[in-house]
């Protein structure tokens, strides 16, 4: 989003004059004291800032908490900056965790070892409001595989076909209003992974999300330091709940 022509970031900053929704960032993290400072700075230091950034700790046997309120005491005065602190149940109770505590209108969604560029919320936002139907957008977004040492984007126009199929959506990119965590549910806690996927499957059922092929935000990959999800969690489980739950029959052998 930095190379995006500066008459159109106008245009979008103008955009954004004429109703600015306030947002909500849901961050959940757990044993990430060694990222989640600058995971948190980015959402802080957006050009379109964001309410408050929800911060909810899943039980963290690391510094995480102590750490943030050392480097962040002026948002955490202001509120723009909320600390939750829950025993370990998993990112979606978290994720719900931090719903409950939403306040915005639209809700946006970071994870601790991934950032954003600084017009994220701009871009995103902003391709919301462009198309006054939508319930939903999401952004490009820079994949780096560290233990495998390469990168990609991951950006797809809308196809509801291909959504059934795979997830192209990564919810680091996704914004949406909140009225759909009020008519549809938060995350499903039976799951253990490929909870974004299925999220973002209901939430787009009704209404096609907003595509924006603007790259806004960097979702890093370490199967050594981070212990993503994607890595220490069971696919096949997961994987047949959501074909069950979203009717999504398996792809012939």
């Amino acid at each position: 989003c930095r190379d995006m022509p500066e008459a159109l970031r106008a245009e979008t900053l103008a955009l954004l004059g004429q109703r600015r929704p306030e947002v909500s960032v849901i961050l959940p993290t757990w044993n990430r004291a060694h990222t989640v400072v600058s995971a948190v700075a980015s959402a802080l230091l957006q050009s379109y800032a964001a309410k408050e950034v929800i911060v909810i700790d899943d039980g963290s046997r690391d510094a995480t908490l102590a750490l943030l309120r050392q480097r962040f005491p002026e948002p955490l005065a202001t509120g723009r900056l909320v600390l939750v602190a829950q025993e370990n149940a998993g990112v979606s109770a978290a994720r719900n965790a931090g719903l409950a505590q939403a306040q915005g209108d639209v809700i946006a969604y970071l994870d601790s070892d991934n950032h954003w560029e600084a017009d994220h919320l701009l871009y995103a936002v902003g391709g919301l409001l462009v198309v006054p139907e939508a319930q939903s957008a999401y952004t490009a977004i820079c994949r780096h595989n560290l233990t495998q040492g390469w990168s990609d984007v991951l950006f797809r126009r809308f196809d509801r076909a291909l959504l059934a199929e795979e997830n192209f959506i990564d919810l680091n990119s996704f914004v949406h209003w909140r009225g759909l965590v009020e008519t549809l549910g938060g995350f499903d806690t039976a799951l253990t992974r490929l909870v974004d996927w299925d999220l973002i499957l209901r939430y787009t059922a009704a209404s096609d999300p907003v595509a924006l092929p603007v790259i806004t935000g960097h979702h890093v990959v370490d199967m050594i330091c981070l212990e993503n999800i994607t890595t220490s969690e069971a696919l096949g489980p997961n994987l047949a709940r959501i074909r069950a739950k979203h009717g999504i029959k398996p792809e012939a052998p």
